[in-house]
């Protein structure tokens, strides 16, 4: 666990501070089987301005500019000055990868991912357009209640738009599939 930078004096900061702290003798938690108290887990903070390694789930080789450098295929091989990074995935995630991809090529997917990007498109209406991200209610009822009235309002404004002959343009994705002569017949 890291700990923030003490120059950074934000409520989250401070929220991290307090939490890195060691436990105070008072605060303990009883034991359910025994009845013992036992002392509460703690925490270390962290040496200031360190950070713990990211988790990557590839192997990284390096190589270093003597390597690379007299290397015939460098060209092919990376564009940049410095030295080459390649990464490997685990084999069954680069078999995952690989399923995926060939997946991705089949007309059944490509109807399928059709059908997610309109939804997306309407989800991001939804948030954008409508202000959905956050709730102006507390509790689940009201929310649901605002959800089911903003849907009924997109709904009501798609209706009013098709009635009076002003068709949406079309978006990005819907251009993307007409200039590729890509069918997207399931919206």
């Amino acid at each position: 666990m890291t700990a923030s930078s003490l120059s950074d004096r934000s409520r989250r900061a401070e929220r991290g501070r307090r939490r890195n702290r060691p436990a105070s003798p008072a605060t303990t938690s009883p034991s359910t089987s025994t009845g013992a108290r036992s002392p509460a887990p703690t925490a270390r903070p962290a040496p200031p301005g360190s950070r713990p390694p990211p988790w990557r789930p590839y192997t990284a080789a390096r190589f270093t500019s003597r390597q690379c450098d007299p290397c015939p295929d460098r060209p092919a091989c990376t564009r940049g000055k410095s030295a080459r990074t390649v990464n490997f995935l685990p084999r069954h995630l680069y078999e995952l990868q690989a399923t995926n991809r060939t997946d991705q090529q089949d007309p059944h997917w490509k109807r399928l991912y059709a059908t997610r990007s309109g939804i997306e498109g309407t989800i991001c209406e939804l948030v954008n357009a409508h202000r959905a991200r956050r709730s102006r209610y507390h509790g689940h009822r009201k929310t649901h209640a605002q959800h089911v009235l903003t849907g009924i309002a997109i709904n009501i404004e798609r209706l009013a738009s098709r009635a009076h002959h002003h068709p949406r343009g079309l978006t990005a994705f819907q251009l993307y599939l007409d200039s590729r002569d890509l069918t997207w017949e399931c919206w």
